[in-house]
């Protein structure tokens, strides 16, 4: 998927920006709480939260966090993950940056910064960023050019596992690829499922095997999210990945990784696109989805695939420490 880092770019297309979230216990909290016990100094960030959401006006993805800046607890919306385009490169937002505000207005979610900039008119846009360096917290200014931004809302046309999916009754932006072979689901779960292990090889990791009842929980879950049109360890019905495994019957805990990926390569690749974003995230940070992969105390992982035609794929990896069958 192309990058851009021009500034002057006419609008921020949100339809190509790939979006990626993993529940993890966010250790920030935590952190904060053993420091206050051996009697350090507070930590200068630390999460309110493990929600993760996305803006896709910034291509960016984060949690809700607050900064120790002056004396005082500023709320903002740590960056978790960057997914290459986006408003996020005209500010030189990194990961686990702090944007504190857009346009004066405060925010500590990625759908606020969408809201604030769908609002906004073109012209020079102002942000205010809170960075790390060791102990010491810097606040940046910015001032970039903003030329606009509208979401552009597609319908989507879900092909769920083993349904032949309606005649497509309109093309999407980058329509020339709506006449592609319909994908196999289970040989893209078996692809993926082949990546989780060899990244896991690479990093001198035994395997994990393959879950049936996890990958019929993993491919539920992410049709689910393909046919209603949300993004999130959340359902809309307030279930969380635990909530989900009990009803399911399946007596294991998981750790869960969703992602989904909107490109013009064959699904195949688009699978690899997915996964090599879970794994180009910082290998320091225990609560991501690399360390959520390369845990060495996983021993099976359930993955599901759904698709959108014509170009769109949800991926869900539920890991875990038993072994459920």
């Amino acid at each position: 998927m192309a990058t851009s880092k021009n500034v002057n770019r006419k609008k921020v297309n949100s339809a190509s920006i790939a979006a990626l979230l993993a529940l993890l216990v966010f250790s920030f909290i935590a952190i904060s709480l053993q420091e206050a016990k051996a009697g350090k100094s507070p930590q200068p960030i630390y999460g309110l939260s493990n929600a993760q959401t996305v803006s896709k006006a910034l291509g960016a993805w984060g949690v809700p966090a607050a900064v120790l800046i002056q004396g005082k607890r500023v709320r903002g919306f740590y960056v978790t993950g960057l997914t290459g385009s986006g408003i996020a490169n005209d500010l030189g937002l990194s990961p686990r940056d702090v944007l504190l505000t857009l346009d004066g207005k405060g925010l500590d979610s990625g759908p606020a910064a969408d809201f604030i900039l769908q609002k906004r008119n073109a012209g020079n846009l102002k942000a205010s960023i809170a960075r790390q360096r060791g102990s010491k917290i810097s606040t940046i200014n910015c001032l970039v050019s903003f030329q606009g931004y509208t979401p552009q809302v597609i319908k989507p046309k879900v092909r769920m596992s083993g349904e032949t999916p309606p005649q497509e009754e309109e093309e999407e932006v980058g329509g020339d690829i709506a006449d592609r072979p319909k994908p196999n689901i289970d040989a893209l779960e078996d692809h993926m499922l082949q990546l989780i292990n060899r990244d896991r090889n690479t990093c001198g990791l035994p395997p994990v095997a393959k879950s049936t009842s996890l990958s019929r929980l993993a491919r539920a879950y992410a049709e689910d999210m393909a046919k209603r049109g949300f993004f999130d360890h959340r359902d809309p019905e307030g279930r969380m990945p635990m909530d989900r495994v009990r009803e399911a019957g399946i007596a294991a805990g998981v750790w869960e990784n969703i992602g989904w990926q909107k490109d013009f390569y064959d699904f195949p690749k688009i699978v690899e696109k997915v996964q090599f974003n879970f794994m180009n995230e910082p290998p320091e940070d225990p609560t991501n989805h690399r360390a959520n992969i390369l845990n060495p105390r996983h021993r099976v992982v359930g993955v599901g695939v759904a698709v959108i035609m014509p170009r769109t794929v949800y991926c869900v990896q539920e890991f875990s420490n038993d072994s459920p069958p």
